[in-house]
């Protein structure tokens, strides 16, 4: 697994506590004014982009046109950048790497 893949599983486990910690509050129990529907969505949104990282990194796998894959480079090297935007919240917490601080 690369520093990526490590990443990329740190912030897949962080959303999944987040998730079923949402699932299993009571709207009462937690004073936010932002609707849990609302965070549950925002956990479902960040989810895709790392799909949509695996999606790309599959892809540059499979692409053999060197053109192409210079593309797929820089668009991998772009989502990497948002994946450790991501992961910034969750600095310090058990599982953290220092070289993932943006």
């Amino acid at each position: 697994m690369s520093g990526v893949d490590d990443l990329v599983a740190f912030v897949r486990a962080r959303l999944n506590e987040r998730e079923a910690l949402l699932l299993h509050t009571r709207a009462s129990d937690i004073s936010c004014p932002i609707p849990i529907s609302t965070l549950l969505a925002e956990v479902e949104a960040k989810r895709h982009i790392l799909d949509d990282y695996d999606t790309l990194v599959s892809a540059i796998r499979r692409v053999d046109d060197v053109e192409g894959n210079r593309l797929l480079y820089v668009r991998r090297e772009a989502r990497e950048s948002d994946i450790r935007w991501l992961a910034q919240p969750y600095a310090g917490q058990d599982g953290w790497r220092e070289e993932w601080r943006a």
